[in-house]
């Protein structure tokens, strides 16, 4: 073998090798080129998976916005609420309190010629909504120490009851009876 087979041998590993090299690269390339494929997927997905979390952020932040709106109403109707009973039992206060005034006068006023002292406790009566008072009267003015003591029911008969130990009879309006 001469000089031009060992060219030519050298030439045919040479291309051989290159021929190698080449295969090997593409293969390289097509390995780098599903790698990239797979990458791509993987960041289409991502931003998929992105989008749809950013839309449920979205949503459960206008949920939250919805529940608080929902609930700073009811507390604003709620607050309505209670202020109002709260004004309609300061009314009813005043009026008990007026009724009061009114019914521990009238006693006064009954108790008057006597020269009673009065201590009214007023205790809410039935369904017909009387009111029962109960009162202590203390006989200083004729110097006798005796406690009468009656329960009027207003709003029935004008004339209050006899109390129990009295003896009997009944009294009549500006009349005291004592007891010793």
């Amino acid at each position: 073998m001469g000089k031009p087979d060992l060219q030519l041998s050298r030439r045919d590993a040479n291309i051989q090798r290159l021929q190698q090299d080449l295969l090997l690269s593409h293969q390289a390339h097509d390995a780098q080129s599903a790698q990239l494929d797979f990458q791509e997927q993987r960041l289409w997905d991502l931003q998929r998976e992105l989008r749809e979390s950013r839309q449920e952020h979205q949503r459960q932040h206008s949920r939250n916005q919805q529940l608080r709106e929902d609930a700073r109403q009811q507390d604003e109707t709620l607050q309505a609420q209670a202020h109002e009973r709260v004004q309609q039992q300061e009314e009813e206060l005043s009026r008990l309190k007026f009724q009061h005034s009114s019914v521990s006068q009238q006693l006064w006023d009954r108790l008057y010629p006597c020269g009673g002292r009065l201590t009214v406790t007023l205790t809410p009566g039935g369904s017909n909504q009387l009111c029962s008072v109960h009162y202590l009267w203390a006989a200083e003015e004729v110097g006798v120490s005796g406690y009468l003591h009656a329960i009027l029911q207003l709003f029935k008969p004008p004339r209050p009851p006899s109390p129990p130990f009295s003896g009997g009879g009944e009294l009549g309006a500006g009349e005291c009876r004592m007891i010793a």
